[in-house]
């Protein structure tokens, strides 16, 4: 099977990060690129780039969102409060 090039643009906008991001992927060795031979141009494989996301793992196994974790919270406190907190007589 054929895979798919793209340029460091086209990677980018399927990351949704900018072209700069993409350069400093490749310059820190997360994402392989290739020159075309004798040129300035970049291209960057499909395989290569689906490589890069990877799913964030949860402690629950469940899918918890922005919105239900700022229900969870009383308004204005960052945390709940740690035992070690607790004991110190405050906040850190």
């Amino acid at each position: 099977m054929s895979d798919h090039w793209l340029t460091q643009q086209e990677a980018a906008d399927q990351l949704g990060v900018t072209v700069q991001s993409v350069r400093a992927y490749i310059a820190r060795g997360h994402l392989p690129a290739y020159r075309v031979r004798s040129s300035r141009v970049i291209r960057v494989r499909q395989s290569d780039l689906d490589k890069l996301l990877c799913p964030i793992p949860t402690t629950t196994g469940g899918h918890r969102d922005a919105a239900s974790d700022r229900q969870s919270r009383p308004p204005g406190n960052r945390a709940a409060p740690t035992a070690q907190t607790a004991r110190a007589g405050g906040a850190p």
